[in-house]
């Protein structure tokens, strides 16, 4: 689905956000990620445009996101601050967190679900 010009100036479709770096939507549309440098990843219900969570942890700027392929309870999110972050959205949590040596530019789940690629440095 996609937004016209009138479905822009509904107030829901407007958030703030500073200097949105990536975005992805879950596998069955229901919800969207985008990431932010106030080091944020912002989670959004599709269909109304309004906020699910805010995510913090991270200590620089996420440069990717991605939902589980078949799990829209499940994101990750890879940073400028050298972590891979595993977040559950229903929570508004982190599950899991893996550092790298060097900046994590870009993350993607394996269709199965049991492992992130992930390309830092």
């Amino acid at each position: 689905k996609f937004l016209d010009a009138n479905s822009c100036k509904n107030t829901n479709a407007r958030f703030e956000a500073k200097s949105t770096i990536a975005l992805a939507f879950s596998h069955d549309g229901t919800l969207f990620a985008s990431t932010h440098g106030d080091h944020t990843v912002k989670v959004f219900k599709a269909e109304t445009w309004t906020r699910k969570c805010v995510l913090r942890g991270h200590l620089r700027t996420p440069w990717s996101v991605k939902f589980h392929p078949s799990n829209p309870r499940i994101l990750a999110s890879g940073s400028l601050d050298l972590n891979v972050m595993v977040w559950d959205v229903d929570l508004g949590t982190c599950i899991v967190m893996h550092d790298f040596p060097i900046v994590v530019s870009c993350i993607s789940f394996h269709s199965s679900g049991n492992m992130i690629a992930v390309t830092s440095g």
